[in-house]
């Protein structure tokens, strides 16, 4: 334990340089602040079950300002329980920093759409898979068609289908030369359309396969998802199709 709060002392001074808005309780004083951080940090090995469970939530709660110091305490835990739970902090606070640098597209009717990524680097083996979060930005409930099928356009290779429910735009920014692939036209009656209600703030999440199940060469690139709000009817009452934030990453 001696060692654990010499580590948590160290987190003090990470956390007074990176304190921002704070969720919970939290002290304005930057100082104040990377105390109770490091407080909590502390907390994540207690005897008690219900204290150790309060701090890890505690600390998910405040947010970015408690990521560097979880994250030099999950370098070297004092025990499993700390990786544990030092694992779940980091996880989620990553989450809302990708969520908070992500401001997601154009909003269309009340909902917008927004593309997530886990990381910004993957190998060429890697199977590259990001979020997209369609969410509810308006004051009321509305229906949402939910995605299963995407369409893909990248370098050399572009599919299109009538039953896919949206589009993902590859492009390439530098790197290793694209195969050649050509067009793949798929046939059939339309889009599934399975209708599910978003209340004003849910969301709904769907994974996409950004490669479509082919390798990335080694480069650079930029991706962005196209919802077929309106150009497939999807949702009859919206003037356009909902497009994604662009994210940027590599293949190295």
């Amino acid at each position: 334990m001696k060692h654990f709060a010499l580590v948590a002392a160290m987190a003090i001074c990470a956390a007074a340089n990176t304190a921002e808005e704070v969720k919970v309780d939290a002290p304005a004083n930057k100082e104040a602040l990377a105390r109770r951080i490091a407080t909590l940090i502390q907390e994540l090995d207690d005897a008690d079950f219900n204290k150790r469970e309060v701090a890890t939530v505690a600390l998910i709660e405040i947010g970015e300002p408690s990521h560097a110091p979880v994250k030099q305490v999950l370098a070297n835990p004092p025990s499993t329980e700390v990786q544990y739970r030092a694992a779940r902090i980091d996880r989620a606070v990553a989450k809302q920093i990708r969520e908070k640098r992500n401001p997601g597209g154009e909003a269309v009717g009340g909902l917008q759409a927004t593309l997530i990524s886990e990381c910004d680097t993957f190998s060429p083996d890697d199977k590259i898979v990001f979020q997209l979060q369609i969410k509810n930005v308006g004051d009321k409930a509305r229906d949402y068609v939910a995605i299963h099928f995407f369409d893909h356009t990248m370098p050399g290779y572009k599919s299109s289908s009538s039953g896919s429910h949206a589009r993902v735009v590859l492009k390439q920014i530098s790197g290793d030369k694209f195969p050649e692939v050509g067009c793949i036209n798929g046939c059939g009656s339309g889009p599934l359309r399975i209708v599910t209600e978003l209340k004003a703030g849910e969301r709904a999440c769907t994974e996409v396969d950004i490669g479509g199940k082919k390798p990335l060469p080694k480069g650079e690139y930029e991706v962005y998802v196209v919802y077929f709000a309106q150009s497939r009817q999807l949702l009859k009452d919206l003037k356009a199709d909902l497009q994604s934030n662009a994210v940027r990453f590599k293949v190295e």
